[in-house]
């Protein structure tokens, strides 16, 4: 057992992938995303681990100092290929709040 792949539950998890045999090589382009979310969605399930900020404890009130932190991430925005505003970044975490209606 490598130490990044610590056993948990009769499991072995190692940085969310059990191991690449779990990988379904047929899907499409279109169809591996949408597999990878609903993979990473299980695991937080499995491990409970919360699925929200708001099970953080953080509230809507702190999104303007999450965007702006989002934003001043340099390394990461360099490489989205579109322009990314506040608004956008806004809409990403405002799905991070499912009792709160998109504003």
């Amino acid at each position: 057992m490598h130490a990044l792949c610590p056993a948990r539950g009769g499991e072995q998890i190692c940085l969310g992938l059990r191991s690449a045999a779990d990988a379904d090589t047929r899907l499409s382009e279109e169809q591996k995303p949408h597999a990878l979310v609903d993979y990473f969605s299980a695991l937080v399930q499995r491990l409970q681990l919360p699925a929200s900020l708001e099970a953080l404890g953080i509230s809507p009130d702190h999104l303007p100092y999450l965007v702006d932190a989002a934003l001043d991430v340099q390394r990461l925005m360099k490489n989205v290929p579109m322009a990314v505003t506040a608004d956008d970044v806004r809409a990403v975490y405002l799905t991070l709040f499912p009792s709160h209606p998109a504003q």
